[in-house]
């Protein structure tokens, strides 16, 4: 079994400083969507007020070591955007993944979920995404694509995982899209909880060379 390496910190790192954060964060660490954006909070300071050896060292007593960036990343990108939060703290869901994608998407997307009143404890990252992906779907005109010399349709069954995976295997397959330069196109119904007959497709159009 390996063994987490901690890095080495400088010796200007000054303990009372960092251990100020370190007893915030775990105060802090509560399955409560206001805690999750106290918990934002507290990284997201501590990110900006520590030195880059300071903050490492956070890391390191909050056990968030290289391995954690995206979680830390996530978390200073909701606090970054917790203003939109405040007046519906209330309705928020304790995942720290829905918030972030609740403080990811553009003000107008999220605007638009308020006004649909999409958003209730309950509420998933899969949801969201499902409700902005319609709403991208039917705002956006068609775009003409490349010519191409083969299309393969497939369907996907997720029925059978819950949504956080199922949002997951879609996130994989866009990423294995990408890096093949392949036309990715998922059509999600945002009401009926898994995909439907009419909206269940993934396309896959390999482009012609140039």
């Amino acid at each position: 079994m390996s063994s987490i390496v901690k890095p080495e910190v400088n010796a200007v790192v000054s303990q009372e400083k960092v251990l100020t954060f370190v007893e915030r964060y775990r105060l802090s660490v509560k399955k409560t969507a206001e805690s999750i954006l106290e918990l934002a909070n507290v990284v997201y300071s501590a990110k900006t007020e520590l030195s880059k050896d300071e903050f490492i060292q956070f890391r390191v007593e909050i056990d968030a070591d290289a391995s954690k960036d995206s979680y830390i990343k996530k978390l200073c990108v909701i606090a970054s955007n917790a203003s939109r939060f405040e007046p519906i703290k209330d309705k928020l869901p304790a995942s720290y993944t829905t918030l972030y994608s609740l403080a990811n998407i553009e003000q107008s997307k999220f605007d638009e979920v308020l006004e649909k009143n999409i958003i209730s404890p309950k509420m998933t990252a899969l949801r969201l995404s499902k409700c902005v992906n319609m709403s991208s779907v039917v705002a956006s005109p068609k775009v003409e694509r490349n010519p191409v010399k083969k299309c393969i349709r497939f369907t996907l069954d997720l029925e059978n995982i819950d949504d956080t995976d199922a949002l997951k295997v879609i996130s994989e397959v866009k990423s294995v899209c990408e890096k093949f330069d392949i036309y990715f196109n998922c059509t999600i119904d945002p009401v009926n909880p898994y995909f439907n007959d009419d909206a269940q497709d993934v396309v896959f159009k390999e482009r012609l060379a140039a």
